[in-house]
């Protein structure tokens, strides 16, 4: 996410990570907690960059997600996932 306070929003100082979760079935509807950090410390509630995603009426805030992740392997995975209107 770019981060808000720096004027043009320059690059992001935070990351979101997910719980660890073993499997996801296909058509499989689950809820993952999450964790936002900033410059590598865990922040509370108050700093949960997951509610910029949050639509507003009449407000354009397109995203795109950039997830990562490892399988039980070790093999990395990546996906793109534009968010937004």
């Amino acid at each position: 996410m770019k981060d808000e306070t720096t004027p043009g929003g320059g690059p992001s100082q935070a990351n979101i990570k997910f719980k660890d979760t073993e499997c996801i079935y296909p058509k499989e509807t689950v809820v993952i907690s999450h964790l936002t950090w900033i410059n590598g410390k865990k922040v509370g509630p108050a700093h949960d960059l997951l509610a910029r995603l949050t639509e507003v009426a009449g407000v354009v805030k397109p995203y795109v997600l950039d997830i990562a992740w490892l399988d039980t392997a070790g093999k990395s995975g990546f996906q793109r996932i534009p968010v937004g209107h």
